[in-house]
């Protein structure tokens, strides 16, 4: 089974409300079982754990059928893994099914419904239905326009570390999308994402350090974070170092050099 899925599926348990140590170790056990290629020991030990009430155990044999791992794809069958888990409150099951009825994947498309559902799921406090509540206000799909109740979903999301918000958050207090423009606060989060990684967060950030206007201008800084993103495959970022690079000397070029080459991710 491909270790990525398996990897994302793992770490997707410690964002989980768990009602035991004991039942984390049993999906553990599950999913470890699936990853070493034994398929049927890995979904009856899911199964297992799904029959005595552990919503989190449908949600993997929701995602494991929907996905086809290790078994052929079965959508019926993901769908009625989804439905069990998200009636007994699992937010997981609760937003796929919700981003499924955006999709018409398996089941009606359906907008009104698929905003109940993830919006249900981000008020259980899980980051990716809190990102799809914000954005489906801004697309106005299945609910009328609201960045008020966009920007409150995206902050949720935010205070989770959720990258993603976090950019369209620093995007829209830059250009005013929620109804005024809030450079500090488009600052701060640019410069969170940026640290995380994010080619978009240190793409703007650069921006910003050469502008010179909303921070102090500094080309060798900007260098660094126009590399570092054109690194991560930024559409725009590797036209930036090309133009910067003929501006700096070749010492000041070689500081920008360095630094990006020490700079390191911060995870928190």
């Amino acid at each position: 089974m491909n270790k990525f899925i398996i990897f994302f599926l793992i770490t997707m348990i410690v964002a989980s409300q768990l009602p035991s140590l004991s039942l984390a170790n049993k999906l553990e056990d599950g999913l470890d079982a699936m990853d070493k290629g034994d398929t049927k020991k890995g979904i009856d030990i899911l199964y297992k754990e799904f029959q005595k009430g552990n919503s989190t155990a449908g949600f993997y044999l929701g995602r494991i059928s929907e996905l086809g791992l290790g078994i052929p794809v079965n959508l019926p069958q993901a769908i009625q893994f989804y439905k069990k888990a998200g009636d007994e409150g699992n937010s997981k099951a609760l937003n796929r099914m919700g981003i499924m009825h955006y999709d018409g994947g398996g089941v009606l498309q359906d907008y009104v419904k698929g905003h109940e559902l993830i919006c249900k799921a981000a008020n259980l406090k899980d980051v990716e239905g809190q990102f799809n509540c914000a954005a489906s206000f801004l697309e106005v799909k299945g609910v009328k326009r609201n960045i008020k109740q966009a920007e409150k979903y995206f902050l949720m999301a935010a205070k989770q570390e959720y990258v993603g918000a976090m950019n369209l958050l620093a995007n829209n207090y830059a250009t005013g999308g929620f109804g005024e423009k809030r450079i500090k606060k488009s600052i701060f989060y640019y410069k969170k994402t940026a640290a995380k990684g994010s080619a978009i967060g240190l793409y703007n950030l650069g921006l910003l350090l050469e502008e010179g206007v909303h921070l102090p201008k500094d080309l060798i800084n900007a260098h660094m974070y126009y590399n570092l993103a054109s690194a991560r495959q930024h559409a725009k970022a590797a036209n930036h170092v090309a133009s910067i690079t003929k501006l700096l000397t070749a010492e000041k070029l070689a500081k920008a050099q360095s630094l990006a080459a020490t700079w390191q991710v911060k995870n928190k």
